[in-house]
């Protein structure tokens, strides 16, 4: 009894010296094949390289929408099928449904920066949080410094609603930024410190530096990658085969010794 009390102390302990850690639920399309296949979490961002159908799930060809080329969708789980083709679930306000992965790409994002320049992260000893001067302002939330991609919120007048965070980044044009891991139900983004309001333009009027790579990616399929391949159907067709083979197996010996017996005769 008094290591239990021990342990529970020591973890309020603990809990007292970490900011606020808040409990998400992390969002799942309503899927009926979704929730009859084992699938893999993706929850990253995708570009469509070409015109690519969405079908309403791997296992039929009807088609609920089309994605045009260059377009950008939020790929939630992704499933493989019997050929060891992936498939991305994805939900837009117009529908929702699968697409083939091999007509996509990965979008640049918070994952692939820290992947790319984690080395130059500043990691601080505890947290700190974002300046009192900017509450009741629109700040700008950023998907990664120096990226395009950003969207606005209005910062409450309440102090402790400021995000905090440990990781800073400073960029070539000398701009610092910080990474706030979790918070206002929004996670792994960057403001930029120097100027949290400023829009894209504001930071960077002679450009911004280049910080996603050029990226090799492989050709498009040269056959049209279409729904029907699940692990059911290939090994139904796999069993017709076999059973188309061993009935023409039987017929031959038959025919064979019907043959020898003849000639017997």
């Amino acid at each position: 009894m008094k290591r239990l009390v021990n342990l529970l102390l020591a973890l309020v302990l603990i809990l007292s010296m970490t900011p606020a850690v808040y409990a998400d639920v992390i969002y799942v399309p309503d899927d009926d094949f979704l929730d009859k296949h084992v699938c893999d979490r993706e929850n990253r961002g995708y570009i469509a390289r070409t015109e690519v159908k969405v079908y309403d799930d791997p296992g039929t060809n009807r088609v609920v929408g089309t994605l045009s080329e260059g377009d950008s969708v939020y790929v939630y789980c992704i499933w493989t099928d019997a050929l060891l083709h992936k498939w991305g679930c994805i939900e837009t306000e117009q529908f929702s449904g699968w697409i083939p992965m091999a007509y996509m790409k990965r979008d640049y994002d918070s994952l692939a920066f820290e992947e790319d320049y984690g080395d130059q992260f500043r990691h601080l000893d505890g947290w700190a949080y974002l300046d009192e001067a900017f509450l009741g302002q629109e700040i700008r939330l950023w998907s990664y410094p120096c990226s395009e991609s950003s969207f606005t919120w209005t910062l409450d007048n309440d102090p402790e609603s400021l995000p905090c965070y440990g990781i800073l980044y400073t960029d070539d044009s000398g701009l610092d930024w910080c990474n706030i891991n979790y918070t206002w139900s929004f996670s792994d983004f960057w403001i930029c410190l120097s100027d949290p309001t400023a829009d894209f333009e504001t930071l960077y009027p002679n450009g911004a530096p280049q910080m996603a790579p050029e990226e090799e990616l492989p050709p498009l399929p040269r056959f049209e990658i279409r729904p029907g391949f699940t692990a059911a159907r290939v090994i139904t067709g796999i069993g017709v085969v076999l059973c188309v083979l061993f009935t023409l197996a039987v017929l031959r010996e038959k025919k064979k010794e019907a043959a020898k017996n003849e000639k017997a005769g």
